[in-house]
């Protein structure tokens, strides 16, 4: 009790400080640590630099990868432990200091703390929210708890028509109006797009590489399972892991530990060595990952989740697309998924079409010279700068919906 009163008394006066440099679009986001919904955050603070901004990081972050990148494109309100017995008196403050200005926007995404703040909030701010993904299997998920503020919501930002059609679902079975499906707006991520991509390597040997953080969605066992069969047939298909994976993650002699990347310049010199993308995940938005190994001239490899098929498909020859019947488990459930496969028989017949998969690829040139060539081509129709910067700043000045 004791060391949490002298915790509330030693934060409370810094957390008051920041209150008051508080500017007039504030941005609430859970972590600033290693991962692609963090890149796609910052991507959207760079879009709006020319104003002033703050940023809330609602959460503990895992690690600080981010963080300078996040201090560099806003007044970044770095945590505070504010889930205490005190967290009333912390959102409250929160929302004073929003309420006293005249016309703020307020932005969140994945933070429990801007659906807890929304109640208090006056009706001439506008509310954004960003939904990379419905995660179904969490029963805190925001697309569950913010049902209730659904009309205080302005704009709703989505990646894609998929995505879009949960809501519609969702607010459906909630007895929720349809026109509220109106204040849902599409904006695709962005990614640099070289003028040309170098070549790939003609080898016998196929350079696949897994992106992603270390968490239970992405399931990287299955990219070890793949990795492992492929060894055991002698196939020449080696591995590149980046990510905030420990070094000894896997011992497989066709597997690269390299950890998790910063720099920009040296991704692109990863992009370019590389000729798959594996997606494993059984739940996602659009990846990042995807759109920036694409820009490459990388083939994307994934499970058919989220708005991926959208972008990628048989019609548009850039890549291949994995059905996986665990997923749809996942997607139904309304409880928390263990770090395990549902399925085992469903888990062997995913990874046999991976390694299938990659057989093709590897034993056809001209596909995959042709495939590579339509992944950079699609990169540059679907992932504008510029398309996306002008819509992020189109949204964050606008005027509130009037639904």
């Amino acid at each position: 009790m004791k060391s949490s009163k002298l915790q509330f008394l030693i934060e409370y006066p810094k957390f008051k400080s920041e209150l008051k440099k508080l500017n007039d679009i504030i941005f609430f986001f859970p972590f600033y640590s290693f991962g692609g919904a963090e890149r796609v955050h910052i991507n959207i603070l760079e879009a709006v630099k020319d104003f002033k901004t703050s940023c809330f990081i609602s959460e503990t972050s895992s690690n600080d990868f981010f963080r300078k990148e996040f201090e560099k494109n806003t007044h970044l309100i770095p945590y505070f432990n504010l889930k205490t017995k005190k967290y009333r008196i912390y959102i409250q403050q929160i929302a004073k200091a929003i309420n006293k200005k005249k016309s703020p926007v307020v932005f969140g995404c994945n933070s429990t703390l801007f659906y807890d703040i929304l109640p208090f909030l006056q009706n001439h701010i506008q509310i954004i929210d960003l939904i990379h993904a419905f995660s179904y299997e969490e029963p805190r998920a925001s697309e569950k708890i913010s049902l209730p503020l659904v009309e205080k919501i302005d704009i709703r930002v989505v990646l894609g028509e998929r995505t879009k059609n949960d809501f519609r679902k969702l607010y459906y079975n909630h007895n929720i109006s349809e026109k509220f499906i109106e204040r849902i707006e599409i904006i695709k991520n962005k990614v640099d797009i070289p003028e040309k991509i170098y070549p790939k390597t003609d080898s016998e040997i196929l350079r696949v590489l897994f992106i992603a953080r270390n968490s239970f969605e992405k399931r990287a066992h299955y990219v070890t399972e793949i990795a492992k069969k492929c060894l055991e047939e002698n196939l020449n298909i080696n591995f590149s892991f980046v990510g905030d994976f420990e070094e000894n993650f896997s011992d497989l002699k066709n597997i690269k530990m390299i950890g998790p990347i910063n720099s920009q310049e040296t991704m692109a010199e990863i992009y370019q060595t590389h000729d798959v993308l594996l997606i494993t995940s059984f739940r996602e938005g659009f990846p990042l990952v995807i759109s920036e190994g694409m820009a490459h001239g990388i083939i994307p490899v994934s499970t058919d989740v989220g708005e991926i098929s959208e972008v990628i498909n048989s019609k548009n020859k850039n890549g291949f697309l994995i059905a996986d019947p665990n997923t749809s488990i996942y997607s139904t459930s309304n409880k928390t998924i263990p770090d395990t496969f549902l399925n085992y028989e469903n888990e062997i017949f995913v990874i046999d079409t991976f390694i299938k998969t990659l057989k093709i690829i590897q034993s056809n040139d001209e596909l995959r010279k042709e495939y590579s060539n339509n992944a950079y081509e699609t990169a540059k129709i679907f992932f504008s700068k510029e398309k996306f910067e002008n819509s992020y700043k189109n949204i964050l000045i606008n005027k509130k919906s009037s639904i």
